[in-house]
């Protein structure tokens, strides 16, 4: 994990999630309400905890 400031920016836009870094918001990431949602339970239920 950084330090510092850095901070995840989310948008909806057009019915479309879109993601970006703070200290490189040149990288986009866009995808769709249903698979960010999907995501995050994801990662509420522990799925992504062997990444780490």
């Amino acid at each position: 994990m950084r330090g510092g400031n850095a901070c995840l920016e989310l948008a909806a836009v057009d019915g479309k999630v879109l993601l970006r870094e703070s200290d490189d918001p040149a990288i986009l990431v866009h995808t769709t309400a249903a698979k960010f949602r999907a995501f995050l339970e994801g990662v509420k239920s522990g799925e992504f905890d062997d990444l780490g």
